[in-house]
């Protein structure tokens, strides 16, 4: 069980860093640390942990292109991830929410 509270502090601490990284202009840093995080579970297979990120991301504190980059990661195990479609309906409502949503954002991405 602690494991997979370190593998969790983990997931929030490389969200967090992403976040930080893309309100400092490094988008392309953050999107790589997104993108490797994500792929490494993949490869893993461990979709539950990609779920429970997706769970427990506080969404209102990341920045669009962190919450777009974390759904377009996730796509590809979209079928493994119960949450996912629930996420993506949260992610509009803070997108629309903070007026950074237009229509067509998330067509492939649901």
């Amino acid at each position: 069980m602690a494991i997979k509270l370190d593998v969790h502090l983990e997931s929030i601490t490389f969200i967090n860093d992403a976040n930080e990284l893309d309100k400092n202009g490094q988008r392309n840093a953050a999107m790589d640390l997104i993108f490797d995080r994500i792929d490494e579970l993949m490869r893993k297979e461990q979709f539950s942990s990609i779920d429970s990120i997706l769970r427990k991301v506080c969404i209102s504190d990341q920045t669009g292109d962190v919450l777009l980059g974390l759904l377009t990661a996730s796509l590809p195990a979209r079928g493994d991830l119960p949450f996912r479609a629930e996420f993506c309906r949260e992610v509009k409502s803070v997108l629309t929410a903070r007026g950074e949503f237009e229509d067509g954002l998330l067509i492939g991405l649901e």
